[in-house]
């Protein structure tokens, strides 16, 4: 349904960053000269608070149209061609105008990202889509698996929301300190 003076289809992204094994939880031209294809890999953040950090300097650029384009190169792509091993994962909706690698400025096998649909004939009201980031970020939270990491500090499920209006990242909860 589209409201006058907003977008008809608004886009979720609601996920965790994880250091270390455990991870869970978007490229058009830029101002700024992507690194040289020899340069290496960027160093994966040691902590979840560091992905954060990370991802979030990555949304800052992508908003600026000051991208680096960081590990994309057919270097990093062999590289990584035998295993993947992401710093952080995305969970985000299937709309084709968001792509998570694009909007926090990452590369090959930085995020595992997962796509999942609105229910079916939803209407996607700001309301219902931030409530929505909530309770899938406190279910994530919660999970068997995943609670003693996020109690330990390995893992932090972050909840945030992506607007198609402004290209920006606002974080609802779950952001590491």
């Amino acid at each position: 349904m589209h409201t006058a003076g907003r977008p008809s289809r608004r886009t979720v992204l609601t996920g965790g960053l994880a250091a270390g094994a455990a991870a869970l939880l978007a490229g058009c031209s830029s101002a700024r000269t992507p690194r040289a294809t020899a340069a290496a890999p960027e160093p994966r953040p040691a902590t979840p608070e560091a992905a954060y950090a990370r991802l979030m300097a990555g949304n800052a650029r992508w908003v600026d149209g000051e991208l680096d384009h960081p590990d994309r190169d057919p270097e990093r792509r062999q590289l990584v061609s035998g295993a993947q091993d992401p710093y952080g994962v995305v969970l985000s909706c299937i709309d084709s105008r968001v792509a998570p690698e694009l909007v926090f400025d990452t590369g090959l096998d930085d995020l595992y990202v997962l796509r999942t649909g609105e229910k079916p004939g939803a209407d996607p009201v700001d309301t219902m889509i931030h409530h929505q980031i909530r309770i899938t970020a406190d279910e994530l939270r919660a999970n068997a698996d995943l609670a003693p990491l996020v109690k330990k500090g390995a893992l932090a499920v972050v909840g945030a929301y992506y607007s198609l209006d402004t290209g920006k990242v606002d974080v609802l909860t779950g952001a590491p300190a």
